[in-house]
């Protein structure tokens, strides 16, 4: 995974973000993958400004080494944060474990498909999925 074209693709927001993530799933012992959660105050002490957190996120989105499991919210009350499964690492344990999903293996896959085999090339697919992103075309 750490040598995938994908992973060398992330920008410093992301790579802070996910960080923060498996920092959160050690501290859980690694029974929480799935619901994994980090506020914007959180994330910004792991160094990622307010205005590289969507962007960050998308990142990671888009080369599918987080999947969010539940969308956060905000409330009279505070606010929830989203929750994330990082999918190279099994979920549960007993009898609720399930295995890695690798997901971020098969947008290599469909990348090396369109031709795109190089971090050069991977950089300029995750700026257009991004923008694609932030313009609300993708999910």
């Amino acid at each position: 995974m750490l040598g995938s074209i994908t992973y060398q693709s992330l920008g410093i927001s992301a790579r802070r973000i996910l960080d923060a993530l498996l920092h959160e799933h050690m501290c859980h012992g690694g029974a929480e993958n799935g619901n994994l959660g980090a506020t914007y105050e959180q994330l910004e002490r792991w160094g990622v400004t307010a205005a590289d957190i969507r962007k960050g996120l998308a990142e990671l989105e888009a080369t599918a080494f987080v999947v969010r499991t539940a969308q956060g919210y905000f409330s009279l009350g505070g606010s929830v944060p989203s929750r994330y499964r990082l999918t190279w690492i099994p979920t549960g344990k007993g009898a609720s474990f399930k295995p890695a999903t690798n997901d971020w293996a098969d947008v290599i896959d469909d990348l090396a498909r369109t031709g795109i085999g190089n971090v050069t090339a991977a950089r300029k697919w995750l700026r257009t999925e991004v923008a694609e992103h932030a313009r609300g075309n993708r999910a």
